[in-house]
């Protein structure tokens, strides 16, 4: 009875005797037994709960399950979505697409089995959907970009200026520079990169002899003491010893340490700095002059408040944390206790009681 509104406690025996355990082990065995299959029991009961029905399979009034409300049936589904990747494109370039569905034909091989109006269903053994409509324009990001975060006009202390960052893809994310540029510069900026011991560079024909070694059974079957002596004969980075330090790791055979990068030099000079119409210094724009002699003007308010700015600098910061293991959470300090209230002495009033004396 002590139990009967616990579920996880309903089938539960009374505590056994432990000195009974220890005098038969079979007895103990079969107990333990017991209690784990009432645990698994009890587990799968709330299982059947959170998909909605009970332990006959029946609905649950009043509760739905979240299968039925989120996920409908292949067959009954209007849509189905598809990802598809274009590893063919070119940076600096817009496509628009279009697609459709070629699944394999179930009905191939048993036109014989089919009625004889259906048979050329089993003709080809693909079946094609209809074409979908052309896409939107999909435009591929350039290699490099360069923002306008500041520009001020001439004034007292000096001339004008502005204030640019320049951003380059290399090594699987954006790297980052900054220029202060005055009429008459070009941009040029040196990029922040993490430390090049993190980045290697593989010698890919040496890696592909690795592989072909490798992959000779005979000689794996020799070497298999060899490997687990000299790791780095296959390509495999050594074990780490007792109190060696991360930073200093060798990198496996094949492998360098990446080039830093050259300075980024952008063919667009600075030519000056300006209000809009209206003297709003929120519309500060900088002229630059492009290789063609091409006039851009950029405002930087607009500059640093896109999308593509933002994306483009949130993966410039994950780019210097790379190839290093991700910092452990602070621990949470500990909860300030506070010493307990000493108990005040009743004032005057109080001792007194309402109504005074």
């Amino acid at each position: 009875d002590d139990f009967a509104g616990d579920p996880m406690q309903r089938n539960r025996r009374p505590t056994r005797d432990p000195g009974r355990q220890q005098e038969d082990p079979r007895i103990k065995r079969l107990n333990d037994t017991i209690d784990r299959l009432l645990l698994d029991q009890d587990r799968v009961k709330l299982q059947l709960e959170d998909m909605g029905v009970d332990e006959t399979g029946e609905p649950i009034v009043g509760q739905e399950s979240e299968e039925s409300e989120f996920a409908d049936p292949l067959l009954e589904s209007d849509e189905v979505h598809l990802l598809a990747h274009d590893v063919r494109v070119e940076q600096g370039k817009r496509y628009i697409y279009r697609t459709r569905v070629i699944v394999n034909n179930p009905l191939f091989g048993h036109g014989q089995q089919l009625h004889e109006d259906q048979r050329s269903l089993a003709s080809s053994p693909t079946v094609a959907g209809e074409w979908s409509a052309w896409s939107e324009p999909v435009e591929v990001l350039r290699d490099r970009y360069y923002f306008v975060t500041a520009a001020s006009v001439g004034d007292m202390i000096g001339g004008p200026r502005a204030n640019v960052e320049v951003y380059q893809f290399w090594y699987g994310y954006w790297r980052k520079g900054s220029s202060a540029l005055e009429p008459g510069d070009a941009i040029t900026a040196e990029l922040r990169l993490p430390d090049p011991e993190l980045l290697p560079i593989f010698d890919m024909e040496q890696l592909a002899s690795q592989v072909q070694q490798q992959d000779d059974p005979g000689r794996n079957r020799r070497d298999r003491r060899r490997m687990l002596d000299d790791p780095g004969a296959f390509g495999m980075p050594p074990p780490p010893r007792r109190g060696q330090d991360d930073d200093d790791t060798e990198l496996p055979p094949g492998a360098r340490p990446a080039d830093p990068l050259p300075p980024v030099q952008i063919r667009a000079v600075l030519l000056d700095v300006g209000t809009m119409p209206g003297g709003d210094e929120n519309l500060t724009r900088a002229i630059f002059r492009g290789v063609v002699g091409a006039l851009t003007p950029r405002i930087p308010r607009l500059d640093v408040s896109s999308g593509l700015y933002e994306r483009i600098k949130e993966s410039a910061e994950e780019g210097l944390r790379q190839g290093r293991p991700e910092p452990e959470p602070e621990p949470e300090p500990d909860p300030i206790v506070r010493p307990p209230q000493r108990d005040r002495p009743p004032s005057r009033d109080q001792q007194q009681g309402p109504g005074g004396g």
